[in-house]
């Protein structure tokens, strides 16, 4: 049996779009915990994402248009985290604004002038 996971990444124009992402820190401990706990089970194999590629995922996920010099900048480099890290400096952006808080009731979010019955 293969058990595949992945971090929650909260989406736009889903239920979950104003809800914060757990750090990268407490999703490794959270697989590192199925992992010593599922993984010693005869027959059993745990794969995980990355949490890196689940938190980029999250800010690409979340961003708004200020995402997209960073984008840019990150394309030409090939899109390592470090290139990521820098980029988003530069910009004078975080990361973890994007993924690790929770949308107050009221903030307007990026994506809402965009229609969510798009096909």
């Amino acid at each position: 049996v293969t058990l595949s996971v992945g971090a929650f990444v909260p989406k736009p124009h889903t239920a979950f779009a104003r809800e914060a992402m757990l750090g990268r820190k407490e999703i490794r401990e959270r697989i590192a915990l199925l992992k010593r706990e599922l993984g010693g089970l005869a027959g059993m194999e745990i794969v995980a994402e990355s949490p890196n590629a689940s938190y980029l995922q999250a800010i690409v996920s979340r961003g708004d248009r200020r995402l997209g010099p960073v984008l840019a900048e990150v394309a030409k480099g090939g899109g390592s985290q470090a290139e990521w890290r820098k980029a988003l400096q530069q910009a004078g952006l975080s990361g973890e604004w994007y993924v690790e808080r929770r949308r107050a009731a009221g903030e307007k979010l990026p994506w809402e002038h965009i229609g969510g019955n798009c096909s």
